[in-house]
């Protein structure tokens, strides 16, 4: 540590001195010495099988070779063109979850990925604030809570009614809430969607409520 109250560390520095030759004045200037650096433009994305072909870009700094290696788990068609990945979605009857990673050519231990989430191509169902898939009295199965910008978990209580897969509505151990906007985010093909979101209310309504 330089300072307790600078941030800065002797660490990954280096300070570099100027001497001006008119009468021998110095002033110093710190250098940072950032090693090999690797970042995607997206680190997840939601995509429905059918939907164009989405370009992963990715950028490497920090050494001459800013190459990339592309690799996939588990491996689903792709085209490799070092800094621009081409992520082809696949027609898949439930979620199926898939990491592509770009590592750095110069320095094989940076790398950076991006965890892609493929639906189907007939409807998306998501049951939030749920972490496994859920099938209902249809058959239906439903993707654990997945895509949104982040909620919060409550505990639900509340005495609830004898509603065919409440849990739609409800979990037996919490609920799904934001205080501010919550949105999903989903690349699909073009075309017209129907959207519907069930809600349940727990607070001041006699038996609970579900819509």
């Amino acid at each position: 540590m330089m300072t307790s109250s600078s941030g800065e560390t002797t660490a990954n520095r280096e300070t570099i001195k100027f001497t001006r030759t008119s009468d021998g004045a110095t002033s110093s200037v710190d250098m940072v010495l950032s090693g090999v650096t690797v970042n995607m433009k997206n680190d997840a994305q939601y995509i429905q099988a059918g939907t164009p072909a989405q370009q992963l870009i990715a950028y490497a700094h920090g050494a001459t070779d800013t190459s990339l290696i592309w690799s996939m788990n588990p491996t689903l068609a792709r085209d490799a063109n070092e800094q621009r990945h081409i992520y082809t979605s696949t027609a898949v009857s439930s979620v199926t979850n898939t990491t592509v990673t770009a590592t750095s050519n110069a320095n094989s231990s940076v790398f950076c990925y991006d965890a892609n989430d493929d639906f189907s191509d007939r409807v998306i169902r998501i049951i939030a604030g749920q972490s496994s898939p859920y099938t209902d009295t249809h058959g239906n199965v439903w993707a654990a809570s997945t895509g949104d910008n982040g909620g919060y978990f409550c505990g639900s209580g509340g005495s609830w009614p004898s509603t065919p897969d409440i849990l739609l509505y409800e979990s037996a151990n919490c609920s799904y809430y934001g205080v501010t906007d919550m949105r999903y985010d989903f690349n699909v093909p073009n075309g017209s969607y129907q959207i519907t979101a069930k809600y349940s209310g727990i607070f001041n309504f006699a038996g609970g409520t579900v819509k």
